[in-house]
């Protein structure tokens, strides 16, 4: 996958494949270093086991904005998370869908 960066006046986010760069600007420290990202879901009904989502499956890039999907290993649930540069950061967005209700 490519290197696809986020930038806001206040911190850059590099993100290639599911691992994550962040670097504050203003002092110029590295506060994460090629992490991976992963999302975890709750269900209402099994709050101790959440479900982890963390195979890639698709990525879409716009300008300034970078959409990943991200499903579990069986593939029922996902989420679609959309990174944006935002004036005071970065903003996250994501919806989740899946075979039962999510909690959160």
């Amino acid at each position: 996958m490519n290197l696809n960066t986020i930038t806001s006046e206040r911190i850059r986010l590099d993100v290639d494949g599911a691992q994550i760069t962040l670097t504050d600007l203003r002092s110029g420290v590295l506060v994460c270093d090629n992490a991976p990202m992963r999302l975890l879901l709750r269900l209402p009904n099994q709050v101790s086991e959440p479900v982890f989502l963390d195979h890639l499956v698709g990525s879409e890039v716009l300008t300034n904005e970078l959409t990943l999907t991200f499903a579990d290993e069986s593939r029922r649930f996902k989420a679609r998370l959309t990174l944006s540069a935002a004036v005071d950061g970065i903003r996250f967005s994501i919806t989740a869908e899946g075979p039962s209700p999510i909690w959160m």
